[in-house]
């Protein structure tokens, strides 16, 4: 409530008001600030001018800087700041998703692609995405996945009949473009032609309090604290098992274990030796070759 200049808040616990300042010696002293703001910004080229980091359980995407002092400048203006986290590109949600699927989808509402090849993005209305199919036939056999809305693929073979069929590039199977038919409301869009433009929603606070505000829960959460086993299998050495709280980081967990993830002069100079480890030089990368079944991922 507004009243006499000041705003009474009150309390969801039921413990009563509060007010948000005092006077002290005649100066104005503000007793509450915001600690937590989901909000909307809207980029009609597109997003640019954001460098972007994902934490160390790479769920949430957030803010961690500018490219330059103008967008920085720009951005601050329309609201964002450094440690905002991502929620939504326009209507999709993007909370939990691995961090380089996001960054595709942040390319996109610009019309850039993540490579070099043919990449199309998934427009339908449906939320639910579209269904791919074992061969390149709309009545053909669905394989049991589907592609999301807001997904960026690569097609690695296109084959024109009465509809133009995409074979995904990662070999799981077929999606077809029904533009032709439905040029207003096509299911697929190929990069080279989006038209950029989007609408991000952004999360200031703690991102506990997100998962909360938004209702979400991950399938590691229900594990209520417990650490799981991470299992390392050495050539000519007995299998070791190792506890491992949830979220928490492969290789920080291998190092401070005392297991060598790194060879050759790698073992000294790779990113965790300069201290920032953001997966940038490759060295540390592992094959997850199987998980136990009901497993987190």
């Amino acid at each position: 409530l507004r009243r006499a200049g000041r705003r009474y808040f009150e309390l969801l616990d039921g413990r009563g008001w509060v007010f948000d300042w005092t006077e002290i010696n005649g100066d104005r002293v503000d007793l509450v600030e915001l600690a937590a703001q989901l909000y909307t910004v809207a980029f009609p080229d597109g997003v640019n001018g954001i460098a972007w980091s994902s934490d160390q359980t790479m769920r949430f995407c957030t803010v961690n800087g500018f490219t330059n002092e103008g967008e920085a400048t720009n951005l601050a203006q329309a609201g964002i700041r450094t440690g905002d986290v991502l929620v939504m590109i326009d209507q999709d949600p993007v909370v939990g998703m691995p961090f380089g699927t996001v960054l595709e989808r942040i390319w996109a509402t610009a019309g850039r692609q993540p490579g070099s090849g043919y990449f199309y993005k998934v427009t339908t209305e449906n939320p639910y995405g579209i269904g791919i199919r074992d061969e390149p036939d709309v009545d053909g056999p669905r394989t049991g996945e589907d592609l999301i809305r807001g997904s960026v693929f690569e097609a690695a073979d296109l084959v024109q009949e009465d509809l133009t069929y995409l074979h995904l590039a990662d070999q799981r199977g077929w999606v077809f473009d029904n533009s032709i038919f439905e040029p207003e409301n096509p299911c697929v869009v190929n990069l080279a032609e989006i038209e950029p433009g989007c609408t991000l929603t952004m999360w200031r606070g703690e991102v506990d309090e997100l998962a909360k505000t938004i209702g979400l829960k991950f399938r590691q959460d229900s594990n209520d604290g417990r650490p799981f086993t991470l299992t390392v299998l050495e050539e000519g050495e007995p299998i070791q098992r190792v506890p491992v709280a949830p979220g928490s980081n492969l290789r920080k967990a291998l190092l401070n274990n005392g297991f060598q993830v790194y060879q050759d002069l790698r073992s000294v100079f790779n990113c965790s030796s300069r201290g920032n480890a953001n997966q940038l030089c490759g060295t540390c990368v592992l094959d997850v070759m199987e998980a136990a079944s009901g497993s987190a991922p």
